[in-house]
C-alpha cells in the first residue's frame, strides 16, 4: 500500500509526495509547518 500526500504551501503552490511507509510519512509531517495543509489519500496498491 502506498499513500499519496498532497500539500498546499502558500509560497510554493502545491507539492505531492508518494510515501512508501508510515515512518516516512511521520518524518514528512515533522518537517512541514502550519502553512502546509496536508491531505492524505490511500493509493490503490
Amino acid at each position: 500500500m502506498s499513500v499519496i500526500v498532497k500539500g498546499i504551501v502558500s509560497e510554493h503552490g502545491t507539492a505531492n509526495y508518494k510515501i512508501e511507509s508510515w515512518n516516512r510519512l511521520g518524518n514528512l509531517l515533522h518537517m512541514v509547518n502550519e502553512r502546509f495543509f496536508v491531505t492524505i489519500e490511500h493509493g490503490k496498491d
